[in-house]
C-alpha cells in the first residue's frame, strides 16, 4: 500500500503557486519597466525635434521648423514649449491667424504665461491692430518675458510704436526706443 504525502504535496503544491505568481509579477515589472523606458524615449525624441526644430528656424528656415514643430504639436497638443514655438515659426512665415490661435490657446491654458501674452501681441501688431497689441503688452510686468530686448527690437512693433503708449511700455520696462531697419535701399534714420 502507498502511503502519500500530502504534507509534501501541499508544499510542493505552494511552490509551485509561488512561483506562477513570481513569474507573473516579474513579467509585470518587466512590461512596466518597458513602457517607461519607451515613453522616455518618446520624450528624449520629441525635446531632440523640438531642438532641431527651433535650431531651424533660428537660421531662418521657418518652413521646415513649422513642419517639424506641427508634428511634435499634433501627436501632443498639450506640450506648451512645441506650441509656443510652432506659433513663433508661423508668425515668421506670415501665417498669423494660425499663429493667434495657437498663443491664445497657450493662455487659455495659462494666462499668466508672458511669453504667450508678448507673442500674441506681436501677432497682433502685424495684422495692424495696435490697440489690441498694446492691451496685452500692457498686462506683462515688469522683468517678464524679456520684454526690455523685445521692446528694443528694431524689426518689431510697426503698429504700436505710433502709438503714444508705446513710449509708456518702453518707460515701464526700462527699455530704449529702437530705430526701425530702414526700406532696402535707404539710409537707416538717424538717431
Amino acid at each position: 500500500m502507498a502511503h502519500g504525502h500530502p504534507i509534501a504535496a501541499g508544499i510542493f503544491i505552494t511552490g509551485i503557486v509561488c512561483l506562477i505568481g513570481y513569474s507573473s509579477v516579474n513579467a509585470i515589472q518587466h512590461q512596466r519597466i518597458e513602457r517607461e523606458e519607451k515613453a522616455k524615449k518618446l520624450v528624449e525624441t520629441k525635446r531632440s525635434n523640438i531642438a532641431e526644430a527651433v535650431r531651424r528656424g533660428e537660421e531662418g528656415d521657418y518652413e521646415s521648423a513649422a513642419v517639424m514643430l506641427a508634428e511634435v504639436y499634433n501627436a501632443d497638443p498639450g506640450d506648451i514649449d512645441a506650441a509656443y514655438n510652432l506659433g513663433i515659426a508661423l508668425q515668421a512665415l506670415g501665417k498669423n491667424d494660425d499663429a493667434e490661435k495657437i498663443f491664445s490657446g497657450i493662455l487659455a491654458k495659462d494666462p499668466e504665461d508672458y511669453d504667450a501674452t508678448a507673442e500674441l501681441a506681436g501677432v497682433y501688431d502685424a495684422k495692424g491692430d495696435a490697440d489690441r497689441a498694446l492691451q496685452l503688452l500692457d498686462k506683462v510686468p515688469v522683468g517678464k518675458a524679456n520684454m526690455t530686448a523685445r521692446l528694443e527690437d528694431g524689426t518689431r512693433w510697426a503698429a504700436v510704436r505710433k502709438d503714444a503708449r508705446f513710449e509708456a511700455l518702453l518707460t515701464k520696462h526700462g527699455a530704449k526706443a529702437a530705430t526701425p531697419p530702414a526700406p532696402e535701399g535707404e539710409a537707416p534714420a538717424p538717431e
